[in-house]
């Protein structure tokens, strides 16, 4: 039996390990240390984002008047921007993600909410997502990779500049910021679905006690011959449980 709800707990949490390892890799993860392979990883984030966009801008004033480039280059560039302020939104509130992730971690790894049923809904949504997300940028990266070298003619990033024998070496560099932008961009999206995935579920639990809340506070009021002070003592004790199962979701929201 206890062997059991240990695969069960570590099943419970593996959506949020899984998510903690994405946000690791793209070096946005809400931690009070900095070490330096966090150092690095955020460096790299936080250099290869926004070369990216400024290789973007030079291309934006070498393609003068064909509106085909124009428009393959504003796309790519409106990719790397809207990346750039998903990481911008977290690491400004990391306090605040890294409470929600510490109230998720108990949810899942609490044996009494775990069993609750929208909660088992939730891990299983947000394990499949979290895979999802993780195919999708091996996908994405795989493609403009790839693509790029059976093509022969274009680099993963529009930049028409002559680069000579420097070629390859910015077919490097931009992979790289491809490689950044799709592990960060995918790595938010997945935060945001599971925070919001397991806000619902807690939601609906509350839903549900509230409404055998007020089944009961009906029995009471229906049942005339009770004492008024049994009466009191019974509405005292539903809302004081109503108050204690949404706790969580008031602080959150205060954050």
């Amino acid at each position: 039996m206890q062997l059991n709800q240990h695969i069960e707990q570590i099943n419970a949490t593996k959506s949020i390990s899984l998510l903690k390892t994405m946000l690791e890799l793209a070096g946005i993860w809400p931690t009070k240390q900095i070490n330096s392979v966090l150092f690095l990883k955020l460096l790299v984030c936080w250099t290869l984002l926004p070369g990216a966009i400024v290789c973007m801008l030079i291309e934006l004033c070498n393609v003068g008047d064909d509106m085909n480039k124009l428009i393959e280059v504003l796309v790519s560039l409106l990719q790397f921007i809207i990346v750039t302020v998903k990481v911008s939104s977290v690491t400004l509130k990391k306090q605040c993600f890294l409470s929600l992730l510490k109230q998720l971690h108990y949810i899942t790894g609490n044996h009494k909410t775990q069993n609750e049923i929208p909660i088992k809904r939730a891990i299983t949504i947000c394990n499949k997502l979290v895979k999802f997300f993780g195919m999708l940028t091996i996908s994405v990266v795989v493609f403009y990779t790839l693509f790029p070298i059976i093509d022969k003619k274009s680099l993963p990033i529009p930049f028409s500049y002559e680069l000579g024998k420097y070629y390859y070496l910015m077919h490097l560099v931009e992979c790289l910021m491809l490689i950044t932008a799709g592990l960060t961009g995918n790595s938010i999206d997945a935060l945001y679905v599971t925070l919001a995935t397991f806000a619902a579920a807690e939601i609906e639990i509350l839903n549900s006690k509230l409404l055998i809340c007020t089944f009961q506070l009906n029995e009471v009021t229906i049942n005339s011959k009770l004492h008024c002070r049994t009466f009191n003592e019974l509405v005292k004790r539903n809302l004081l449980q109503c108050i204690t199962l949404h706790t969580s979701i008031i602080r959150s929201q205060s954050q």
